[in-house]
């Protein structure tokens, strides 16, 4: 992964994977190389990660032996251009105000309050955007162009086997291979544990839209498992439900994410942002509460169907506790969910580079893991959360 570019700083690795679109490839500018893709229905989307590097993307079944030779050409004839760089910059810096704009810049805020000194974000920084960025991504595509065969290629479509046999060795020799496999290399970090809270001005936050908002992040250290996965997506489900109950009287609607991090550390996140919705959505009676108001409503929705006791005077907010009933409505649609992912060539693309890059099965069993999911161990997740470390970031 970017772990591996020289000289790494905070706010470099969302920026790394870019710096391949910046290259001229073949004798032809990076620009007029991206045309003459997007001309023949071939999409690339290289993306860098704390894990791997990998190109995704698509093309029609017609221009395979198209989409091998341009990634020959990507692997092994590019070249820095500097012009396409300072475009670049200059567009990027632009996407990087806006983006602190979104949800995005408070969660990286939030990011860095929880892990202070990791700087293997995939948060970008306009500060980032170095004169030598390009050249230190170029010996880290070198490395990782130069050793081809400690990679995966997975192919999913519409396409003859036969044709396949006879293509792929004709090509896939043209790739250079290191004979070495690599190793990840090791990481440290701290995160912050216990509970904070942060208030600031909307017209003084350097975050946001500068509308209210109530932001709540909570991480745990926790070994990855196919239930545990599972049962946190669940989870995530069940925290939706009782926030939506929580909330009703509030004026504000909440949004609830997972992430469930394989390295360096196997660690879960759950992120909850509470916004309130543009005023003709509010129904009659509800005006919009203070976001301190809000964030006590959180609070004790939290507390409650995690099963720890809140002495929150917005307990009554807070809907029922788990039941058996809610966990088997959010099992069914996991499942369903989770089924159409696997129909989809995104998704067995994902599961199977999850597999070999990481080491990690998504796939078996899948369906006898859902169903094995209690309400005792989704509370156990959320236990763990509660007392794992949590960020509280509120926008007044």
């Amino acid at each position: 992964g970017y772990a591996d570019v020289p000289g790494l700083a905070h706010g470099e690795g969302g920026l790394v994977a870019d710096m391949l679109s910046v290259c001229d490839v073949a004798g032809l500018s990076s620009s007029s190389f991206s045309r003459l893709l997007e001309s023949n229905g071939i999409l690339f989307k290289p993306a860098a990660s704390l894990t791997d590097f990998r190109i995704t993307g698509s093309a029609p079944s017609s221009k395979f032996q198209l989409l091998l030779k341009s990634l020959l050409s990507v692997a092994n004839s590019r070249a820095l251009n500097e012009d396409s760089y300072d475009y670049y910059r200059s567009a990027e810096r632009l996407r990087i105000s806006a983006d602190r704009k979104r949800q995005a810049g408070i969660n990286a805020v939030v990011d860095s309050i929880m892990c202070p000194d990791y700087i293997y974000s995939e948060s970008r920084s306009a500060d980032a955007l170095a004169d030598d960025l390009p050249l230190r991504a170029e010996k880290y595509f070198s490395r990782q162009f130069s050793k081809c065969d400690d990679g995966i290629l997975v192919l999913v479509g519409d396409l003859d086997p036969f044709m396949l046999k006879k293509v792929l060795p004709r090509y896939l020799g043209g790739f250079t291979t290191g004979g070495i496999p690599s190793t990840r290399p090791q990481i440290s970090y701290t995160m912050r544990s216990g509970w904070s809270t942060y208030t600031v001005e909307a017209d003084e936050s350097e975050v946001g839209n500068g509308d209210l908002s109530v932001n709540v992040a909570e991480s745990v250290m926790m070994p990855f498992s196919l239930e545990r996965y599972f049962t946190a997506r669940v989870a995530v489900m069940e925290l939706e439900k009782k926030l939506a109950s929580a909330l009703c009287e509030t004026g504000m609607y909440s949004e609830v994410s997972s992430n469930f991090d394989l390295f360096p550390s196997e660690k879960l996140t759950v992120r909850i942002s509470c916004r309130p919705p543009d005023k003709a959505g509010l129904p009659e009676g509800v005006l919009q509460s203070d976001p301190l108001r809000t964030l006590g409503a959180v609070r004790s929705a939290l507390s409650e169907i995690a099963g720890v006791e809140s002495s929150s005077s917005f307990s009554s907010l807070a809907s029922e506790a788990l039941s058996k009933a809610s966990v088997n409505a959010s099992k069914a649609r996991l499942l369903s969910e989770y089924e159409k992912y696997l129909s989809l060539p995104d998704g067995l693309v994902d599961v199977a580079l999850l597999r070999y890059s990481v080491g990690k099965d998504r796939v078996s069993g899948y369906k006898d893991r859902i169903n094995s999911i209690t309400p005792e161990s989704v509370r156990e997740i959320l236990s763990s959360l509660e007392e794992g470390g949590k960020v509280e970031y509120v926008i007044y």
